[in-house]
């Protein structure tokens, strides 16, 4: 699956950060040398970076593509197609060697990061990256013109569908964090000062690691800098970040109530009840029904509580909140369970066989016939099939919405597929953990 990703340099130039040459230095006398053979690096099937199903040419050591149910490599490939797309036995040729990954054409220090991302990613494992991304995203670096993947504006960072804002976890990211662990900016303290946060770097695992939040939305400083306390309280008392991002939208669209009364540059003083009133009008016109906008006005009531509670708003007026009132009824939403006709579409075995993807083949009926979230089902462990006394089969699996761990009864033929799952994982990487690997840091992306 081919990857599309935008990178931009910061709005302003000016705020771009310049090469760091003590950062470059420090790169250059590493041990072992990142570039010990030149501006290239090497990799073959068997890498995490790089790798992937090997070509089935004997002794050959590059990542196959896949052709026509053949299983090969780009030198073998065009050898294969050159000799005429031959059905029988036929010449592959001389032997080929590794992969090349040139460097050459990027900036030094670019060259030197990028070599130490790579260097780590593949010591971490913690993803799997193919050599036709790998390529890309090097094409992607050059043609951006950046001098350092730290001037890389993650804020402006958008994924395959356009969305800013949730930024999937990987090799750049990777290279970013590994590279701020060097300078000693890759912090807490200093993640909890930007006006911009990546979630990853505050602790956040999961699903939750990939968002990136802008709290410059909201224009006034004395409201950003509450807002930043509410948040990172939240945050330090275990709440999701699915309900924090609520809270954070909820309380920019309060900015924005606040900016239409009084301006701005409102200060304490002029936030009133008519702040209240208009943010009442505002969620109306935005097209909130009733349960969406009892949502919103909880955040609020609980960004207030705890405002007054620990004297954050010193200065803030006794009016100033969401009363009882404000709230709208919640109305019955529709039953959310699929139609047995719909679902016996769905479990058909001519339908999941149209499913590209061999782990997702798997996944499919899975989470059909457990019930299971699909990030719990994404992230099962190799070993999440047990059994009882009498041998009948079960699914261990964290629920991460609930934060405990549970088991829930399979059948069999579901068991024998899982166990053939988790042969094809240990064959290519014996200290793997989860069933379906590459989709733990990706979603299915296997990489970015």
């Amino acid at each position: 699956m081919g990857v599309v990703l935008r990178l931009h340099r910061p709005s302003s130039l000016s705020h771009a950060p310049a090469p760091n040459p003590d950062l470059l230095q420090r790169l250059q006398t590493m041990k072992p040398p990142l570039l010990a053979h030149g501006p290239f690096l090497t990799f073959d099937y068997s890498s995490r970076i790089g790798g992937g199903p090997r070509c089935e040419i004997a002794d050959c050591i590059r990542t196959a593509r896949t052709l026509k149910s053949l299983r090969l490599c780009d030198v073998h490939q065009t050898r294969w197609l050159s000799a005429g797309q031959p059905t029988q036995s036929w010449d592959p040729g001389p032997p080929t060697g590794a992969h090349r990954l040139a460097l050459h054409e990027l900036p030094e220090q670019l060259r030197w990061e990028v070599a130490y991302g790579l260097r780590l990613a593949e010591e971490a494992a913690a993803f799997t990256v193919g050599p036709r991304n790998l390529v890309l995203i090097m094409r992607l670096l050059r043609a951006g013109g950046f001098r350092s993947v730290l001037e890389i504006d993650e804020t402006r960072w958008t994924n395959s569908h356009g969305r800013v804002g949730k930024l999937r976890a990987g090799l750049l990211t990777f290279a970013i964090d590994r590279l701020d662990d060097l300078l000693g900016v890759n912090t807490r303290e200093h993640e909890f000062v930007r006006d911009t946060w990546r979630l990853r770097r505050l602790g956040v695992t999961g699903n939750g690691d990939s968002w990136v939040w802008s709290l410059d939305p909201i224009t006034q400083p004395w409201l950003r800098e509450t807002v930043k306390r509410f948040l990172r309280w939240r945050l330090d008392t275990g709440h999701s970040t699915s309900g924090m991002h609520r809270d954070l939208i909820t309380l920019t669209r309060l900015s924005r109530a606040l900016t239409d009364v009084a301006g701005p540059d409102a200060p304490i003083e002029q936030f009133t009840r008519a702040a209240i009133e208009r943010l009442l009008s505002l969620l109306v016109e935005e097209g909130l029904v009733a349960n969406g906008r009892g949502m919103a006005l909880a955040s609020v009531r609980m960004f207030f509580s705890q405002a007054r509670q620990h004297n954050w708003l010193p200065g803030l007026d006794s009016q100033v909140d969401v009363f009882s009132e404000d709230v709208p009824r919640r109305t019955a939403l529709p039953p959310r369970a699929l139609s047995e006709f719909v679902m016996a579409q769905l479990e058909a075995s001519d339908t999941i066989a149209r499913i590209p993807d061999d782990r997702c083949r798997l996944l499919f009926p899975l989470l059909m016939q457990t019930g299971l979230r699909q990030k719990d089902g994404r992230l099962l462990e190799l070993d999440c099939v047990i059994t009882d006394a009498q041998q009948a089969p079960y699914l261990r699996y964290f629920n991460h919405k609930m934060a405990r761990e549970a088991v829930v009864p399979i059948c069999a033929e579901l068991a024998e597929a899982i166990g053939q799952q988790r042969a094809l994982v240990l064959q290519r990487y014996p200290d793997a953990r989860h069933l379906f690997l590459g989709a733990v840091a990706a979603g299915w992306a296997v990489a970015r």
